[in-house]
């Protein structure tokens, strides 16, 4: 189920810029992209 989260929540971020990540939180759950 987990797994499952993680990929729409990863969805969400990438594609719902209103979502309030931190860049150190977004680090931390592994959701910065390298090339920013």
């Amino acid at each position: 189920e987990l797994d499952k989260w993680s990929e729409s929540l990863e969805e969400l971020i990438e594609e719902d810029c209103k979502f309030t990540l931190t860049e150190e939180q977004a680090k931390r759950l592994g959701f910065v992209k390298e090339s920013e």
